[in-house]
C-alpha cells in the first residue's frame, strides 16, 4: 500500500510532549511535517501523541532520543517506540548483523533522525492496519516460522532464524506479549519482516504457542 499523495492536511488533534529535554519549534516543525504524512495513509486516524525523552542514564551512553508515537484509529491504538537499547561500540570481532543494527541505534543521537524514523514505523505499522482492514495481511497459518538464534537482553534485542539460513534482526518491542525477556534460544516462533535500511527485520516476533 502506497500513501495517498495530496495536499497535506494536519492530524488533529497533535499532541507533542517533551521528557527531559526542552520544547522547540523546530522540533514541532518537523513532528508535524512526519504526522502530516501519516495521515495520508489512513483518513480514520483520529489522534496522534508524540513523546520526544532524553532518558537520563545519556550521560553514560551520549545524548539520546527516545520517540515514542501513540496513532489512535478506531477502536485501537496504534503504538511505536524509537529507543537506544544498543551500547555505542562492540567488542572486538563483533557480528556484522549486531554492528548494523548498533549503527541503526546511532542515529537515535540526532533527534530529527529519531522522529523520522519514529514515524517510519509509524507509518509501516498504520499501513499494516489498513491492510488487516482490507483483509490483505495472511492468515496467522502462512507466516513464516523459524527459531531463535541469539537474544542480548540487556541491548534489547536478538535474532530470529529463517528457514532459508537467513538471520533476521528484532527489537525487543515487536515481541508479541511483552515476551521478549522469556525467549529461549532454539524456541520456535512465527515472524513477519519488512526491509530496512540496513537490511530486513522482524516486525512482529509471536513464540508458537500463542500463534
Amino acid at each position: 500500500m502506497i500513501c495517498r499523495s495530496g495536499e497535506e492536511k494536519m492530524i488533529l488533534p497533535l499532541q507533542i510532549t517533551y521528557r527531559n529535554t526542552e520544547a522547540s519549534a523546530e522540533a514541532e516543525e518537523w513532528v508535524r511535517e512526519e504526522a502530516a504524512k501519516l495521515d495520508k495513509c489512513f483518513d480514520r486516524i483520529t489522534s496522534c501523541r508524540v513523546l520526544i525523552e532524553v532518558p537520563h542514564t545519556h550521560r553514560e551512553t551520549g545524548r539520546t532520543y527516545h520517540v515514542r508515537v501513540d496513532v489512535g484509529v478506531p477502536g485501537k491504538e496504534l503504538v511505536v517506540k524509537h529507543e537506544a537499547t544498543l551500547r555505542a561500540a562492540t567488542g572486538k570481532g563483533a557480528d556484522k548483523r549486531i554492528v548494523k543494527a548498533l549503527r541503526r541505534e546511532e542515529r537515535t543521537k540526532d533527534m530529527h533522525l529519531a522522529i523520522q524514523d519514529a514515524f517510519r514505523s509509524a507509518r509501516r505499522r498504520v499501513q499494516e492496519h489498513v491492510r488487516k482492514l482490507r483483509g490483505e495481511v495472511k492468515s496467522h497459518e502462512s507466516e513464516p516460522h523459524g527459531y531463535i538464534a541469539k537474544t542480548f537482553p540487556e541491548e534489547g534485542f536478538g535474532f530470529v532464524a529463517t528457514g532459508d539460513g537467513r538471520e533476521i534482526y528484532f527489537h525487543r518491542n515487536a515481541v508479541v506479549g511483552d515476551a521478549f525477556d522469556h525467549l529461549r534460544v532454539g524456541a520456535p516462533v512465527a515472524f513477519s519482516e519488512e526491509p530496512g535500511e540496513q537490511g530486513p527485520y522482524a516486525t512482529i516476533v509471536k513464540p508458537v504457542s500463542s500463534v
